[in-house]
């Protein structure tokens, strides 16, 4: 908000249009909802998980992947 030299009620509208093209984007070009959790291999709500939690989280299913071969070109 420094940046911009905007308050919070316009960062806050600015962040709200950009989430909503993002979202539109997606949906046009791609034809699904980017919010269906089923098109991606994990998700954290980070707001609930702490942040180390997270990483952890991120690391290990990371790993497990690997390690599956899944997705590897080596594997």
């Amino acid at each position: 908000m420094r940046v911009e030299a905007i308050d919070e009620e316009e960062a806050r509208r600015r962040q709200r249009n950009s989430d909503r093209a993002r979202m539109e984007y997606v949906r046009h070009f791609y034809r699904c909802d980017p919010r269906d959790p089923r098109h991606y291999h994990m998700v954290l709500d980070s707001t609930a998980v702490p942040l180390p939690t997270c990483v952890e989280l991120i690391v290990t299913a990371a790993r497990a992947h690997g390690a599956s071969g899944v997705g590897n070109a080596r594997g």
